[in-house]
């Protein structure tokens, strides 16, 4: 079943009006107060185009849970609430496209990689690959032409390499499956492979000159025993080199993964119209919210800056609906 709109009446909120996705048979359900929880748009890549059309040009990957489509946005945007900040979306840069994804839309997030080389299509470092998040990485990939990189690693450093999807881990758990990811690197056109530098240079197309040249290069500063590799300060303690083969590089393209802005409330979560008034009894909470309030965290964040205001709204915004509803006294008084 499926919310396909909000039921408004004197400017007040009263239910929801849903939509059986199997036969098509609408319902509508009624209640005191509502409350909207339905995440980002993430995994709607024409929605992530939409309010970031600077980067149609290039390769981006939907990366959040596969119901993170923005129904929500367009429901409460609908029924008169305000959006703000839509452009404001987290991009992973650690990501492969999903190869048994059947419209070539979705990604997979790859960690693992902390040995792992960066060179640009053309076949050159660019950056130091310690600064892999969000606010960095992604960063230094966009600013390459195309908008892609290929992360090296060799055969020593294949072990440790997680997918962060369901298929590949164990069922229930979060832990690898190991034949699921060895698979994965041997068959995905979306990794190149050699068991020479040479090889792996012909399947990545760069010419084969230039990554020897840069992987050399790379290798020669962990051999001098220096702090930090002396063209882009990435630290060196505990990195390996890139020498023992089967040699893969994983094609990374930046990955829409959160979302920052969203649905304008105010500080009851309550949702706000384009005059900063509320709907009366809607509430709204979470990633929907930009984890909170529209965009609490402005432009960047960490995990905890994440989870923890939308958890957090998410008890707002409860207890501000039951309140409303006629149960308790709110939140925080």
């Amino acid at each position: 079943t499926a919310v396909k709109s909000l039921i408004i009446e004197d400017g007040r909120a009263v239910g929801v009006r849903t939509e059986n996705v199997k036969t098509g048979e609408s319902q509508d359900y009624f209640a005191k107060a509502t409350v909207m929880g339905t995440g980002g748009f993430a995994s709607n890549l024409d929605m992530v185009l939409e309010n970031r059309p600077d980067l149609r040009p290039h390769r981006i990957l939907e990366g959040s849970h596969v119901g993170a489509k923005g129904d929500g946005h367009h429901v409460v945007q609908e029924a008169g609430g305000t959006l703000t900040h839509m452009g404001d979306i987290w991009f992973y840069s650690f990501a492969i496209p999903d190869h048994r994804d059947p419209n070539g839309r979705r990604g997979l997030v790859i960690r693992g990689m902390a040995d792992a080389v960066w060179v640009n299509m053309q076949g050159h470092r660019f950056h130091n690959e310690e600064l892999s998040g969000g606010g960095s990485g992604s960063k230094a990939i966009m600013a390459q032409e195309p908008a892609q990189c290929w992360a090296i690693i060799d055969g020593t450093m294949r072990e440790h390499v997680t997918v962060g999807d369901p298929y590949y881990q164990k069922e229930g758990t979060a832990v690898r499956d190991v034949e699921k990811v060895a698979e994965l690197l041997e068959i995905s056109p979306y990794i190149g492979r050699g068991s020479t530098l040479e090889s792996l240079a012909k399947d990545m197309n760069i010419p084969v000159d230039t990554l020897k040249e840069t992987i050399d290069r790379y290798n020669s500063h962990i051999d001098s025993g220096v702090e930090e590799d002396p063209d882009f300060g990435r630290p060196l303690a505990g990195r390996q080199k890139i020498e023992q083969p089967p040699f893969y590089a994983l094609n990374y393209a930046p990955l829409a993964r959160k979302n920052f802005g969203g649905v304008k409330t105010d500080l009851r979560c309550q949702v706000l119209d384009k005059n900063y008034q509320i709907i009366d009894r809607l509430f709204a909470a979470g990633e929907l919210a930009g984890m909170a309030g529209g965009h609490i965290n402005g432009k960047k964040g960490l995990e905890g800056t994440m989870l923890g205001p939308c958890l957090f709204s998410g008890r707002i915004a409860g207890a501000w609906a039951a309140q409303a509803a006629g149960f308790g006294r709110g939140f925080g008084t």
